[in-house]
């Protein structure tokens, strides 16, 4: 008799990534592009607001620096930020 072997089902895949393009699958496997394109919005709003941040970060250290100018000093060493809404640092 032959011997057959037992096949266990495999865990649905949330994505799976085709020509660089993220594809998001439901649970049972289909492709469903709707998550995909909210967390796609997501992100793109989120990178903007990063961008946006380092933006006023790098006017805020000219202005920093042309103040200590002014008053007769040099900024010697790096200058570190924390925003105080999200609590990151910036270096």
């Amino acid at each position: 008799m032959p011997r057959t072997r037992e096949r266990r089902p495999s865990a649905p895949r949330s994505r799976s990534s085709r020509e660089g393009k993220t594809v998001y699958k439901n649970a049972e496997g289909y492709s469903d592009p709707t998550p995909g394109t909210a967390l796609g919005n997501i992100l793109r709003d989120e990178r903007q607001k990063e961008t946006d941040r380092l933006a006023v970060i790098g006017r805020l250290i000219q202005v920093m620096k042309g103040a200590a100018e002014l008053a007769g000093f040099e900024v010697v060493g790096r200058i570190t930020l924390k925003d105080k809404a999200t609590g990151k640092e910036y270096r």
